[in-house]
């Protein structure tokens, strides 16, 4: 059986978190890390099926550096396979976890990113229709979607991944930290380019939001001023790592279809040479 690592980040969303909380598949979790970067909840909010490590932090860290605790404390966990959930997530069907694993052993793409919390894959326009940029079918279980947007609500990694590219980097702050790690593995050739980010196809039927992005931020609301500094501050912090913006103009080139084809079929038989490979 895979070691399933399933990590959820909370902060101040006690009615969200619990509903995210309590969709989890009943099996299948190896190892349940909650790390809670807000206000502390009371110790029935975390009653589960599974026993959950409780990490709360004594301040508020930031989404980047909740996130690294978690995944941290997952691959201390022994973890192969990790999600990380944001609280405002939840599982609509109990086979989720089986069908990424699934996914990424068939293509060889070591990150997914749940494409469809709020507006940016579904032309803009909150709890609208899904829009992938591209599907591609492997077989009759598995296929994916890729998207235009990275979305970090819901996100994938083996664990040869984090180990190969490592955390995210946390100089970014409440900005742009999921798309510069998520452009740092696609960099690596562990999942597909920036601009086509990789999803399973369908994962709206597999996963849903509590509520649009665009409703229930904390980092948005809380000081919308402070938001649109952090994203000033975080897109200049990706062009001087990386010599382009996250977005907008001068942003990290957008391939071709061709190019992506190429690097999927490298990913693919990188996967089957690695299944020979095992036997």
């Amino acid at each position: 059986m895979a070691r399933v690592g399933v990590g959820i980040l909370t902060c101040n969303r006690l009615d969200s978190f619990r509903k995210c909380l309590e969709s989890l598949p009943s099996g299948d979790i190896h190892a349940l890390v909650i790390v809670n970067d807000g206000q502390a909840y009371a110790e029935s909010a975390y009653q589960f099926r599974h026993t959950p490590r409780v990490i709360q932090n004594e301040q508020n860290l930031g989404v980047c550096k909740a996130k690294n605790i978690a995944l941290q404390a997952l691959l201390d966990a022994g973890s192969e396979y990790i999600f990380l959930i944001e609280d405002d997530i939840v599982v609509r069907r109990a086979d989720v976890f089986a069908k990424y694993i699934d996914a990424s052993r068939v293509t060889g793409i070591e990150h997914f990113s749940f494409g469809f919390h709020g507006p940016a894959n579904k032309g803009g326009v909150s709890h609208g229709t899904p829009q992938p940029r591209m599907q591609v079918r492997y077989n009759d279980d598995v296929a994916i979607c890729l998207n235009a947007a990275c979305v970090g609500a819901f996100c994938f990694y083996t664990r040869h991944c984090l180990e190969q590219v490592g955390l995210l980097d946390e100089r970014f702050y409440q900005a742009f930290d999921h798309v510069e790690h998520t452009y740092r593995i696609a960099k690596a050739g562990l999942t597909t380019p920036y601009w086509w980010f990789a999803d399973i196809a369908d994962s709206w039927e597999y996963l849903d939001e509590v509520a649009c992005s665009e409703e229930s931020s904390v980092i948005r609301f809380k000081d919308p001023q402070q938001w649109r500094d952090n994203l000033k501050s975080a897109a200049r912090y990706f062009r001087e790592k990386h010599g382009y913006l996250p977005a907008w103009e001068g942003a990290v080139p957008d391939l071709g279809q061709p190019d992506v084809l190429r690097q999927l079929k490298t990913l693919h038989d990188s996967a089957r040479a690695a299944k020979a490979g095992a036997r």
